[in-house]
């Protein structure tokens, strides 16, 4: 049988069943407010605000290493170091990738897929940004900052910064620009782009610089 559309996208309906199901859901002003507001936060136009804090609390995590005297600083240095580069890094990429298959796909968004009555939309989107539904940039951006910053994490963060991986995944759905199909492909995409540049990255600073972090 060969793959088509209907199976790696449509997955025979019931992408556009679950989509249905999410963006169906009443919440009231309030829940469309916390689906928008979550939608933000993955916006990739905060990437320069998102790295201007992190690296604000790197340094006041140095200066108090320094200050309490505190051993460890040159691997907790090296280890912001390669966050950033791979942050970066993949920032870049992931704008690349996902611009490129935004434009070579060009899947139409729920709301000019489906007719009126089965979409609630909540984010207007430009008639340029129509037909590019696959993937998710939101979906992706999040995911590269989260899994990002993972060797940084605690694990309570971990596990708070999954959750908004999920609850940004969600808001595109709620928010009727996205089917679930959409933000998976982001999520993926993520994943693999953070995995090339850690790959990288290692290299760079153990082989090359002969950093540990």
């Amino acid at each position: 049988m060969t793959l088509d559309k209907s199976v790696l996208y449509d997955w025979d309906d019931v992408n556009v069943s679950i989509f249905k199901v999410v963006n169906g859901i009443h919440g009231g002003d309030m829940y469309d407010t916390f689906m928008t507001l979550l939608s933000e936060i993955g916006d990739r136009h905060n990437f320069p605000y998102y790295l201007g804090g992190l690296l604000v609390y790197a340094l006041f995590g140095f200066v108090m290493k320094k200050i309490m005297g505190q051993g460890g600083v040159k691997p907790y240095l090296a280890g912001w170091l390669a966050v950033f580069m791979v942050l970066i890094g993949g920032y870049a990429a992931e704008g690349v990738v996902i611009g490129h298959m935004k434009s070579y796909f060009s899947y139409p968004r729920p709301y000019v897929a489906l007719s009126h009555d089965e979409v609630r939309v909540i984010e207007h989107r430009s008639d340029n940004d129509d037909m590019k539904s696959f993937p998710s940039g939101h979906a992706a951006f999040t995911t590269l900052m989260v899994i990002g910053l993972f060797p940084m994490l605690s694990i309570a963060l971990r596990f708070a910064g999954v959750f908004l991986i999920i609850g940004v995944c969600w808001s595109r759905l709620a928010l009727g620009v996205h089917f679930p199909a959409d933000v998976l492909a982001g999520f993926f995409i993520a994943l693999i782009i953070v995995w090339v540049m850690r790959a990288v990255v290692h290299f760079v600073l153990h082989k090359v610089l002969g950093l540990r972090h």
